[in-house]
């Protein structure tokens, strides 16, 4: 029975991808496996792992002491294990999951899984990770990896924004813009009359929860966004502005099927706020957000399977 290194930038805490990784720490720890975090600088092109203060140069201790201190936060939060110390018997009993942002293999191990969240190249400036030939591959989706040995799509919502579902249509007086990771392809601009909202700012759960429960409208240019779910679920009505770097059939063709949405055409300005510019065009999409919330469920329901099966897989590809 294998153990599991995760190798990722949990300073992204708050980002679906680490979440997802996250979780599948506990799936393998219910399985009777041992499960440990090594720190990742994530600023880096290709990060370094750091383990102790001492491995690390001089002009990086700043970066360093930085993770260092998001690191302790989401031990205390989540109940992750850290290692700080990796030799080579330890490395022969256990499989390394790398996320994507780790381009090659830096602890030079027999047994990898490379993490995509997002299309290869897409977070690191178009480079191409350095695929070992026994490398397994896992997806968060199908349309992230055109062969992938596993896909293990994760979304469950807080169940915060579950509780928090907001005012009615009509008592909503907000509108949002959310550019995410849209920030590294260009094209992006604040939507008129709406108030912009990034990974940073609301600062918790609970502020954004809250505005999203107040808001109508949320247009996104970041096309693949756990934020989307989040707006779904809290009653507001995500617009997307840009797909790019994706196409919009990719998106509907994520495992919980097509994102029920607005599109710019459907709505405008009105009295100070924006509202669709029919009745009935509300009406359709509250048809499409309640069988989009059936699939969701389905789909947080199945993760337990899911990750079972990828662990299962895991062992079989390296045994």
């Amino acid at each position: 029975m294998l153990d599991f290194i995760i190798c990722a930038p949990v300073l992204a805490v708050k980002s679906n991808g680490i979440q997802s990784l996250i979780a599948l720490s506990k799936q393998i720890e219910g399985s009777g496996r041992k499960v440990s975090f090594c720190c990742v600088i994530s600023e880096a092109p290709n990060p370094e792992l750091l383990f102790t203060r001492q491995l690390v140069p001089l002009s990086e201790v700043e970066a360093w002491e930085r993770c260092k201190r998001t690191f302790d936060g989401v031990v205390e939060e989540y109940q992750l294990a850290l290692v700080f110390e990796v030799d080579e018997q330890k490395l022969q009993r256990s499989v390394v999951v790398y996320s994507e942002k780790i381009l090659g293999n830096p602890l030079n191990a027999p047994h990898v899984v490379r993490y995509f969240g997002n299309k290869e190249g897409f977070l690191n400036g178009g480079l191409r990770i350095n695929m070992g030939v026994s490398d397994f591959v896992m997806a968060h989706s199908r349309i992230l990896h055109p062969k992938p040995d596993a896909v293990l799509f994760f979304s469950a919502v807080n169940p915060l924004f579950k509780r928090q579902r907001g005012l009615a249509f009509e008592d909503r007086t907000l509108n949002l813009t959310y550019v995410g990771k849209a920030h590294l392809y260009g094209g992006v601009c604040e939507i008129e009359n709406t108030r912009l909202i990034t990974r940073d700012d609301p600062a918790t759960k609970e502020e954004l929860a809250d505005l999203l429960g107040k808001s109508r409208f949320v247009f996104f240019f970041d096309s693949l966004t756990q934020l989307m779910v989040e707006t779904i679920v809290s009653g507001a009505i995500p617009v997307i502005v840009s797909y790019y770097p994706y196409r919009e059939d990719e998106i509907d063709a994520i495992e919980t099927g097509p994102i029920p949405r607005a599109s710019l055409q459907d709505i405008e300005a009105s009295g100070g706020n924006i509202d669709f510019k029919e009745p009935a065009m509300l009406e359709r999409y509250l048809k499409q957000r309640d069988e989009y919330l059936q699939r969701l469920d389905a789909a947080e329901r199945n993760y337990s399977k899911s990750a079972a099966d990828f662990i299962e897989k895991v062992e079989m590809h390296f045994s």
